[in-house]
């Protein structure tokens, strides 16, 4: 049997961009992630689901990628 979790959490390490909201950092490359204000925790965090097709998750991985590196 294969661990497979559910959801990974994200943290934005710059608090100065997005305005400290790591939901807006993950819209602007184009993935939905809920805040971390709807689970008690910051905005600076935010958690995303990793449930999904495989095609979907390498999408997900690029766009993670992007945001890092800033080529969004």
């Amino acid at each position: 049997m294969r661990c497979c979790p559910a959801y990974a959490w994200v943290e934005l390490a710059d608090d100065g961009s997005y305005g400290g909201d790591a939901a807006s950092a993950l819209a602007s490359v184009g993935i939905i992630g809920r805040s971390g204000d709807q689970f008690g925790a910051s905005a600076r965090f935010a958690r995303i689901e990793l449930l999904m097709r495989d095609e979907d998750f390498e999408l997900l991985c690029e766009k993670l990628e992007s945001l890092v590196l800033g080529s969004s």
